[in-house]
């Protein structure tokens, strides 16, 4: 017995819940009149996933700005799944992406992201890894633009958890995933700088700059840094730098 809420939106307007529970395979839910757009987990809140096609999907994926996090978050995870089954087009799955990537929450705006990267290194070949490099890139690139990346410490300090949370995941997708080449060399810099000057790296970048570092610097840097990992008795320096070592390509 699944409970089952959706929102319908009519042409203009704020929608209107509608529930019902669901106690067989399938069952029928009526909907207002003038019904335009529907979300099928009215507030993120029912745990399922859904499926929705043609003009239907198309017009709550528009919408995907404007949903509450959860809902996004759960439009995020259905469009995912269904991508995965096979049922739906990558070309939809990538238009979700692009609306999603300008959503204010940082859960919701990057999860199809972290699903591009998974597809990059699982299933692509090195040609369509790049071309998924590049999608990154645009998708997210502009928005940590705007929000700037001076990796230096504590240049962030005044800010709110969740804004540098957000830099921070943007960075990880459009940086070390899209491949940046201006990003990058300018983190590969600071990671350099680092090994002699602590304040050339804020500790909330260190692992993605120095992974950036291994992985464009060479043999020098990743050498410099196990050295570094080995004297240290800091366990999360530790730990950056392993993972940054682990990341050798």
């Amino acid at each position: 017995h699944i409970p089952v809420c959706v929102n319908a939106y009519p042409g203009a307007g704020s929608p209107t819940k509608t529930c019902m529970l669901l106690t067989k395979r399938l069952g029928t839910m009526p909907l207002p009149p003038g019904t335009m757009t529907v979300m099928p987990n009215a507030g993120g809140a029912g745990y399922y996933r859904f499926a929705l096609s043609g003009e239907d999907l198309d017009r709550l994926i528009a919408m995907a700005p404007q949903l509450s996090e959860t809902e996004a978050i759960m439009l995020a995870d259905s469009v995912a799944a269904a991508f995965r089954a096979g049922h739906l087009p990558f070309d939809e799955f990538l238009e979700a992406a692009r609306q999603l990537a300008t959503h204010p929450s940082r859960l919701a705006s990057t999860a199809l992201g972290l699903e591009l990267v998974d597809i990059k290194d699982r299933w692509a070949d090195p040609a369509t890894r790049e071309a998924i490099a590049q999608r990154l890139r645009e998708l997210y690139g502009p928005r940590l633009a705007g929000l700037g990346l001076d990796v230096r410490r504590d240049a962030y300090a005044g800010e709110s958890a969740a804004q540098r949370q957000l830099r921070r995941s943007l960075a990880y997708l459009v940086v070390r995933h899209g491949r940046d080449p201006e990003l990058r060399a300018r983190l590969a810099a600071a990671a350099r700088a680092s090994l002699t000057d602590p304040a050339a790296l804020d500790r909330e970048f260190r692992s993605l700059a120095w992974t950036i570092g291994v992985q464009d610097l060479g043999d020098a840097f990743a050498q410099a840094l196990e050295a570094r990992l080995l004297a240290s008795d800091d366990s999360q320096l530790r730990q950056d730098a392993a993972n940054a070592i682990g990341a050798a390509e």
